[in-house]
């Protein structure tokens, strides 16, 4: 289940993707975009980590950018391989790799909300407003604060007043 809710969210992305750059990525139907899909799935799997680990350098001189380089390397070698998905250059491809990328991110929050991997946590904020104008105490957070007297306290003062 979890491989094939990827699939779906990876398939989902990259035809928006190529719908929205459509002038330089383009799909010809939607098994097309399955087969991208599963390509790059593999392609990230087994190829990614392998020049990830050998252009190490590159990557931190340039503070991780390189990543979208190798992303668009990736594009480009499914575009190579799948009949029906045509990259009209690197300049598309690494366009494609960054849109994909946050079209996932957004598809896949409400999944990991639901797997308890994102919290979303509301707080009430309560803006104390003075009434008096005139109040030289111009703190905003105030708090109310309550005495209770207890029994013995209570007997102590009655004693004091007599």
């Amino acid at each position: 289940m979890k491989y094939f809710f990827k699939i779906v969210v990876n398939t989902i992305a990259i035809l928006l993707s190529g719908w929205i750059l459509s002038n330089g990525i383009h799909i010809d139907n939607a098994l097309t975009g399955v087969l991208i899909a599963i390509a790059l799935i593999l392609l990230n799997t087994f190829l990614r980590p392998l020049l990830v680990l050998l252009t190490i350098p590159l990557t931190l001189l340039s503070l991780g950018i390189f990543i979208l380089f190798i992303n668009a390397g990736m594009v480009l070698i499914a575009g190579s391989v799948i009949d029906g998905f045509t990259v009209n250059g690197f300049g598309w491809a690494l366009g494609f790799s960054i849109l994909v990328s946050v079209f996932q991110f957004l598809l896949e929050i409400p999944e990991k909300i639901r797997n308890g991997q994102i919290r979303i946590q509301v707080q009430k904020r309560y803006d104390n407003i003075n009434e008096n104008k005139n109040d030289t105490n111009n703190d905003k957070d105030t708090v109310d604060t309550e005495y209770t007297e207890y029994p013995e306290e209570k007997q102590d003062k009655d004693e004091f007043n007599k």
